[in-house]
């Protein structure tokens, strides 16, 4: 629900009698725009055909800075159990012939720039192109990548842990999975250095 914030001094009786009345909208609870809406029946789509263990609008907001966060549009889960953060953004075709662009804006570029090298996540931007399909953009940190799971053995027991901590109303405790990841990640990291 939206709510609209009048300055102070101003009623809503002042539009009776003909007064400019200027209004700060606050936005709760956001709903998807349209491309957003595509997007999740992609999501659907995928989680259907076993491709993503998880997905979910809104679920996280990160903080990059004091009073600075960034909320990406979806966090999913794959099946390998890595955590991405899907930020969709609008075509916005050109005028007279003219290539047209992704609607970014600098400061929406910069924030997942940022959250990609402060986070342990995948950041990936999608936009949905004139020929209805997804083009994909990844932000990462310009150090190493987070390694892959390497072995069948591995995935499996992801799998297993996954599956222990869903929630019993269905929800996924991705909190716990991304404290999982981690442990499993750091014993295999001390194992390979003891080799």
């Amino acid at each position: 629900m939206g709510r609209i914030r009048l300055p102070k001094g101003q009623t809503p009786d002042d539009t009776a009698a003909g007064q400019r009345i200027q209004a700060t909208a606050t936005l709760h609870n956001r709903e998807m725009n349209r491309t957003e809406r595509k997007y999740a029946d992609h999501l659907r789509e995928r989680l259907m055909i076993g491709e993503i263990r998880w997905w979910e609008y809104e679920a996280w907001k990160f903080r990059l800075a004091d009073n600075t966060y960034y909320t990406p549009d979806f966090i999913v889960v794959t099946n390998d159990m890595r955590i991405e953060a899907h930020e969709v953004k609008a075509y916005w075709p050109g005028r007279d012939g003219k290539l047209g662009k992704t609607g970014w804006t600098d400061d929406a570029r910069v924030k997942i720039k940022v959250a990609a090298e402060e986070h342990p996540v995948r950041f990936i931007a999608v936009t949905l192109m004139p020929d209805q399909q997804w083009h994909i953009e990844q932000f990462q940190k310009d150090t190493e990548e987070t390694p892959a799971l390497e072995t069948e053995s591995r995935q499996q027991e992801l799998r297993q842990i996954a599956d222990a901590l869903h929630m019993p109303d269905g929800m996924v405790n991705v909190d716990g999975i991304v404290r999982a990841i981690a442990e499993l990640d750091a014993a295999a990291h001390t194992t390979s250095r003891g080799m």
